[in-house]
């Protein structure tokens, strides 16, 4: 009995897509935190002795912003990014930027601490960016989150309010009294501060006459000695070539820093390439752009006058460390003369002793002759390293983290394809050859099988690794008997009724063991139940992550009705997906060409979905 045709792969290739739109993930701009907890200060607090070295850039910071920012804080900072609402509904407060309220009290050197550690570790939601952007960028994007509530021309305003109330007291450059001038201190000052000194340094207390509006533009821009404010430009002069535009129109510059995990540079000579691909008008994929350096000193790389004439495609990025590949991308943005592509490298550790499992979910859909099950397994690296195994497993490719399925699941079907891809099965054991990288559920493995069954089924899944959740959903008339679970209601999920299970963590190298009972005489189910997409998409939420899992309710050969509810392009691209997932498990194309082109065409269905 073959339930899982060729058409299964085409269904997991939602899963993924589903994953990118209704988690908010994209290729580059939500970074995953990785390796222990930050420790130190806590958000809000300021990191003792932590200024500028250099002068920030507001351009620079407006590059930032625009790439990794602004999908929860919005374009205009005011809260309202497309990930903002679902982000509210999970309890998260997002700040105004655009509301000068916001800035009046908070100075550079907070800010610049919570762009930082994050606030993850005080109950929040931002992840940190200290091993994604470099010390510099993240000044330049504190200082330009104050110009959201700052337009030019109230700086253009203020500048004269200075000129002719201020600059008789402290230099018409703001140089007389050291004070503004000096970007440590302004940095430790918020603008309550500045705007306090400023009437207390005032001989003739000319700025108790202003408008709280030029009072307001006065204090912002008596900054402005302090940082460059200007705005979709580049300092001229600023002895930094990684900030400059793009000199040619129609290019852009990539670059970025590599860094290891322990925030060291890169070894200098690190080999960098990076891939431009795109759809064609045929939507067909195509690569553009193909470029190889090494990194410098400081662990930097740089591709310059790079084209931006795909404006459906993207830049990936990828370090080749100790042999192992590290990637970062981003679609191409016209109006953004730069793309930050930071990676972070590290070094490999074959200690299976570094892996758990934070959850395991089972969603079980019952069937007369049959059970269609899926795995959730979400993976934790405790570890600061990398981790692989010592051996390689096949072709010289080395396995990481394995499971161990019963001997008789047919139809095996994982979220990037079948057993021989990424997947490779070794003596009952099938590995995944994709590194798992530190971090706190960094990693995870979704599974499809079919189970024949003639009455009761038992299921006995080995847990090398041992999990800290388990859950189980379970569809049908037969209802699920386990010592090690506890049933815990029903769930709805996207319309379907699933039994809910609920179970102790399992410790390493121990078993989950439950049984399917048959269902009941009354019992009439045709098909394989677990529907994909639009109304027939099944949410399941562990611990906080949002994880899709599909299968199919028509005919095992006949997909065409799912595809169906699709858009043309929709379709053409999904299909595309399963072709390239085809192209990789045959051997015809290379592995960052791979994950290169499947995140682009990923990436393009996501944007139709939420559009």
């Amino acid at each position: 009995m073959n339930y899982c045709t060729q058409n299964v792969r085409r269904v997991l290739a939602l899963l993924l897509i589903l994953i990118l739109t209704l988690a908010g993930c994209s290729l580059a701009s939500e970074p995953q935190p990785a390796g222990p907890i930050e420790t130190g200060p806590l958000p809000g607090q300021p990191i003792e002795e932590v200024v500028p070295v250099t002068i920030p850039r507001a351009a620079n910071g407006q590059v930032i912003f625009a790439a990794h920012c602004a999908g929860c804080h919005g374009a205009e900072g005011k809260g309202d990014g497309e990930f903002a609402a679902r982000l509210k509904d999970q309890g998260a407060k997002l700040p105004d930027f655009s509301d000068p309220s916001t800035a009046h009290s908070s100075n550079p050197q907070n800010w610049y601490t919570t762009i930082t550690l994050g606030t993850l570790t005080s109950g929040g939601f931002m992840p940190p960016w200290k091993d994604k952007l470099t010390d510099t960028e993240r000044w330049d994007v504190t200082y330009y989150l104050y110009s959201l509530s700052t337009p030019p021309d109230q700086l253009e305003a203020g500048k004269q309010v200075f000129a002719n109330s201020c600059a008789e007291c402290h230099g018409a450059d703001g140089s007389q009294d050291g004070i503004l001038t000096d970007i440590g201190r302004i940095a430790t000052l918020s603008p309550a501060e500045i705007e306090t000194f400023l009437q207390g340094s005032d001989a003739n207390h000319q700025l108790a006459d202003l408008s709280d509006d030029d009072l307001w533009a006065v204090t912002m821009f008596s900054r402005t000695f302090a940082f460059d404010p200007r705005l979709n430009q580049v300092a001229e002069g600023n002895g930094n070539d990684n900030m400059q535009v793009a000199e040619t129109p129609g290019t852009l510059t990539v670059k970025g820093i590599v860094t290891t995990g322990e925030g060291y540079p890169a070894p200098a000579g690190t080999e960098v390439k990076v891939t431009g691909v795109a759809l064609d008008a045929s939507n067909n994929i195509v690569t553009f752009a193909e470029k190889t350096t090494t990194t410098a000193e400081d662990g930097s790389y740089k591709f310059e006058r790079l084209s931006t004439e795909q404006t459906s495609g993207a830049f990936v990025v990828t370090a080749t460390y100790n042999g192992v590949e590290f990637t970062n991308g981003a679609m191409i943005d016209p109006t953004a003369p730069v793309l930050d592509l930071p990676i972070t490298v590290y070094e490999v550790t074959n200690d299976e002793s570094v892996i758990s499992v934070d959850s395991a979910s089972l969603v079980i859909s019952q069937h007369p002759d049959a059970l269609l099950v899926v795995e959730v397994l979400i993976f934790n690296n405790n570890s600061d390293r990398v981790y692989q195994g010592a051996e390689a497993v096949a072709g010289g490719q080395h396995g990481s983290v394995s499971i161990t399925l019963p001997p008789d699941a047919e139809s095996i079907t994982f979220e990037d394809g079948a057993v021989g891809g990424r997947f490779v099965e070794v003596d009952g054991k099938i590995y995944d050859t994709q590194q798992v990288l530190p971090g706190h559920r960094s990693h995870s493995i979704i599974v499809q099988y079919v189970l024949p069954t003639k009455g009761a089924r038992e299921i006995n899944l080995p847990m090398p690794y041992g999990a800290n959740q388990v859950t189980v959903l379970a569809q049908g008339e037969g209802g699920i008997k386990s010592a090690q679970l506890t049933p815990a209601g029903t769930a709805q999920v996207s319309g379907q009724s699933y039994d809910q299970y609920t179970g102790q963590p399992i410790p390493k190298g121990g078993n989950l063991t439950l049984t399917v009972a048959p269902p009941g005489i009354g019992s009439v189910l045709s098909g394989l139940a677990i529907p994909i997409l639009g109304g027939i998409a099944a949410l399941l939420v562990i611990g906080g992550g949002a994880y899709f899992v599909i299968s199919r309710r028509q005919a095992a050969d006949d997909f065409t009705p799912a595809l169906a509810t699709l858009s043309p392009d929709q379709q053409a691209l999904i299909r595309q997906i399963a072709d390239l997932d085809d192209a990789y498990d045959a051997g015809t194309i290379n592995r960052l060409e791979y994950e290169a082109r499947r995140a682009l065409l990923k990436a393009r269905v996501a944007e139709g979905l939420q559009e």
